[in-house]
């Protein structure tokens, strides 16, 4: 698979799939003897230690080469950025200043803050304000049933009992007679 391909791939992923990249990376075991290059005249190879020291290195056995998983997943303009993201690293020399410097850089935080986020409203749903903003919608919905129905049922009894629906005032906090149709109501709770 290519770099280009991993890309488009990537793109046309669900949020499932997405939320599994993220939760659970492949990680290569201890016992990976990953492929050697020659470069420099040293026979140069990723390290498992790389992982360890930035958890969002992630190995591709595949294209023999790291990709921060965040940014790869999760970064805006993707079409300019290049190795890390849209190409695997494979420039064995320099390596802690290579990465110190993606970690550093504003797209990648971003893109850690955005997976960070998706990560927990996948994990945890009832967090999300989409979903809060619904739950208050349904509580009122259900309380304003509920008061409809108290004055449907009030306006109802008062009409079979030919009881009038006004008072002398329609002012509860009056000493005088707020009416049969406040009084039910606030015997209901709702006025």
């Amino acid at each position: 698979m290519s770099a280009a391909a991993a890309s488009t791939s990537i793109a046309a992923l669900s949020p499932g799939s997405t939320h599994l990249l993220l939760a659970h990376p492949f990680v290569p075991e201890s016992t990976y003897t990953f492929a050697t290059v020659k470069s420099y005249g040293c026979n140069r190879s990723f390290k498992h230690s790389w992982l360890a020291k930035y958890p969002w290195l992630v190995y591709s056995k595949e294209l023999d080469g790291g990709f921060c998983r965040y940014c790869t997943l999760f970064a805006k303009n993707m079409h300019l950025l290049g190795i890390l993201v849209r190409s695997p690293f494979r420039q064995w020399v320099k390596v802690n200043k290579i990465l110190e410097n993606h970690a550093a850089s504003k797209y990648h935080l971003d893109a850690t803050e955005d997976a960070m986020n998706f990560k927990r409203s996948i994990e945890q749903p009832e967090v999300n304000v989409d979903v809060r903003l619904n739950e208050e919608k349904l509580r009122r919905i259900a309380e304003n049933r509920h008061i409809v129905k108290c004055c449907a049922e009030t306006v109802l009894f008062c009409g079979r009992q030919c009881i009038a629906l006004r008072g002398h005032s329609e002012d509860l906090s009056a000493e005088r007679n707020p009416g049969n149709f406040l009084a039910m109501l606030k015997s209901h709770r709702i006025a």
